[in-house]
Formats: structure tokens, C-alpha cells, sequence
């Protein structure tokens, strides 16, 4: 996605300021926290949901934050992120966009901030390198029956246990993906 497309969506485009910040920032640290591209099908999946509990893996400095909390105006978000340069710029950009009080960021390890938190997710989008199973294993717990799970980077990922447990149609519902195919989303049957 490019800074012209956020521009030219009526709710995103403010923040285009964000979204180049984070690719100058990504450029100058060599940070490996790469711009979630494809911000117009973030918002549009969180949008159709609509749900009130989003946890996210992989904060950055808040961009997909901020989209998914003007996708869904009545959603809490918790965020996790390791780098602390990375939670300090995102408190700041949920200051500056004026939703502060709709995120809490988490700064830690993912497998040890989770277990930190509550288990009423109806959204979780995990935007970090790859999932490790075990870490799949505690999202699934804290995602409510029906509740979505979105994923990028799968591709990088080369455990077959994390594959096997994505692909069990007796647990979940896969649903279009979104980013070129890069992130998948999965329904979390209502049975499980």
C-alpha cells in the first residue's frame, strides 16, 4: 500500500503522517518491523466485525493500532511489542491521533505479556515475525468462540505443528485474506 492510498480512504488518510513516519523509521533504525501494508483491508476486516476486545502482536509505533481503532470506534485494544523505542513512539502517536484511551500497550515478550492478560478476544491480529505454536496455542485461549485470528507472515513460517493447527477445519473457518494473501484470517468455530 502506498501513502497515496491511505490519502485517499476518508478515514485513513489522517493517518498518512503515521504510516510515512513508521517507513522512515523502519529505513533509519533498520528496524525489522516492517509497514503493515495493506491498511484499507485491515480497516475494512475490523470495520465488518466490529468487535469490542482487540489484542495485537507487534505494535510498532501504533500504525495498525490507530487503523484498527478507527475501524471499530467502540473497540478497547491491548498491544504488545518488545522494543521500548517502539511502545514510547506509539504512546505518543495514540496521543497525538487522540486515542490514547482506547489503547494500552504492553511492552515484553509476546508469550510472557499474554499471559498477563484477560481471555475475551474477539479479534486478534498478530503482525509479528511468525507465530511459534506454542504462542498460537494461547492466542487460540484467548479468543472468544466465533472470534477472528488475522495473520501475517505465515509464509516465514516453516513449523508444521503451527500449519497442521492452522489448517484444522474442525476448529476453524478460514475467511479471505487480505494483504495480497500475506495475512490470513481464520473464524474460531463457536463449538471449540
Amino acid at each position: 500500500m502506498t501513502s497515496r492510498n491511505i490519502s485517499n480512504h476518508p478515514i485513513l488518510s489522517s493517518l498518512n503522517r503515521l504510516y510515512q513516519e513508521t517507513k522512515r523509521l523502519q529505513q533509519k533504525r533498520g528496524n525489522w518491523s516492517y509497514v503493515f501494508e495493506d491498511a484499507t483491508g485491515l480497516y475494512n476486516t475490523v470495520s465488518k466485525l466490529q468487535p469490542s476486545r482487540i489484542l495485537e502482536f507487534g505494535t510498532a509505533i501504533g500504525f495498525t493500532s490507530c487503523v484498527m481503532a478507527l475501524s471499530s470506534p467502540k473497540a478497547i485494544i491491548d498491544t504488545i511489542d518488545l522494543d521500548e523505542v517502539n511502545i514510547t513512539l506509539a504512546r505518543h502517536n495514540f496521543n497525538f491521533q487522540g486515542l490514547s484511551e482506547k489503547i494500552t500497550t504492553h511492552q515484553g515478550d509476546f508469550d510472557n505479556v499474554i499471559d498477563r492478560l484477560g481471555k475475551d478476544y474477539e479479534f486478534v491480529f498478530f503482525d509479528g515475525f511468525a507465530p511459534e505454536f506454542g504462542l498460537l496455542e494461547k492466542i487460540y485461549q484467548h479468543l472468544i468462540p466465533q472470534g477472528v485470528f488475522a495473520c501475517s507472515n505465515l509464509s516465514l513460517c516453516h513449523d508444521s505443528n503451527v500449519t497442521h493447527f492452522l489448517g484444522n477445519a474442525a476448529i476453524w473457518q478460514e475467511l479471505p485474506s487480505i494483504e495480497q494473501a500475506n495475512t490470513r484470517i481464520f473464524r474460531k468455530h463457536p463449538s471449540v
